[in-house]
């Protein structure tokens, strides 16, 4: 019975590694790199925002832009833009360039 248990662990460990017999291991490349040019990929995002407007309401000064959300749960009602960008996993981001202008 213990020779069997141990012949169905060991055939499982290999049935496990069958996934892997038709990688071609030499075509593989890091995260981010194209495997066809072997350029490294890089995301650009180009956001154009209209003039900022006061909007006075009483006590409160209200700034507004468009294509900016102005309210998120308690924080200040000020103008601002959130973007998720999503890449794949092991992606090694090397720097964020920001130019205003």
């Amino acid at each position: 019975m213990k020779k069997i248990i141990g012949i169905g662990i060991v055939s499982l460990l290999m049935l496990g590694t069958l996934g892997m017999a038709g990688m071609n291991i030499g075509k593989m490349t890091p995260a981010g790199i194209d495997s066809s040019t072997g350029v490294k990929n890089s995301e650009c995002l180009n956001l154009t925002f209209s003039e900022p407007v006061s909007i006075h309401n009483g006590d409160y000064t209200n700034v507004e832009m468009n294509g900016t959300e102005t309210y998120y749960m308690g924080k200040f009602l000020v103008p601002s833009y959130s973007k998720v960008m999503t890449f794949p996993f092991g992606t090694e981001i090397e720097g964020i360039d920001v130019s205003i202008g």
